[in-house]
């Protein structure tokens, strides 16, 4: 299997938009949907400007965003939000999407993705580039699937919880944020918060307290 992170000159449609409005937004974590051809996009926004719910109603008439998630954080003039969006412009570039480990927009995007091998990921850009998409290799790394642990590895939905405690300041002393604000952001009950938590710490208890741990 072969682990690449690459750039593409891409930009999502909703964040060229509040570009254009001097609202700066940075993507914190983008993953693909399962139940459609778009993307679960964690993403911070930093205006002197606009108000939150202000803020959602420019998202909710962006292109392809279909529903939109958003709060406060302990910083002035910052908000966190959760948009889903019907379908995302990688697509077009013919990005593996079931295979993308994560995203983020940094002039254009960075693409962090699992291949086959090096033939599948040398046919990946060559088609993008015919489409006329510039793909710029930053790293490649080989592994053998085999040597992965699962207890090292979190899921998808696990990180973006992760990303968006650490903004909200639910690690902080005073804790600056409850279950119940990341359970209404992602849409699931304060319960299934904690169980999500419960699950992440064992996992990283496991990784750095078992001696006998695999590091890659």
């Amino acid at each position: 299997m072969l682990l690449a992170n690459f750039k593409i000159r891409i930009n999502c449609p909703w964040s060229s938009t509040f570009r254009d409005k001097g609202i700066r937004s940075q993507i914190l974590q983008c993953v693909p949907r399962y139940d459609a051809p778009g993307t679960s996009v964690l993403a911070v926004f930093i205006t002197s400007e606009s108000r939150p719910f202000e803020l959602k109603s420019l998202l909710l008439e962006s292109p392809g965003v279909e529903e939109v998630a958003l709060r406060r954080t302990s910083r002035e003039n910052v908000a966190l939000a959760l948009i889903k969006t019907k379908r995302c412009a990688c697509f077009s570039a013919g990005i593996p999407f079931k295979h993308v480990v994560r995203i983020k927009e940094e002039k254009g995007l960075d693409v962090t993705c699992i291949f086959r091998d090096a033939n599948e990921f040398r046919d990946f850009v060559s088609e993008s580039t015919l489409k006329g998409y510039k793909v710029e290799v930053k790293k490649l790394v080989q592994f053998d699937v085999n040597s992965l642990m699962p207890s090292l590895t979190l899921t998808k939905k696990q990180e973006q919880l992760l990303s968006a405690a650490l903004e909200l300041g639910y690690y902080d002393i005073p804790r600056k944020a409850d279950t119940r604000e990341l359970a209404s952001i992602f849409g699931i009950s304060p319960r299934a918060v904690s169980e999500m938590f419960r699950r992440i710490h064992k996992k990283l208890a496991e990784t750095n307290l078992r001696k006998d741990v695999l590091t890659l």
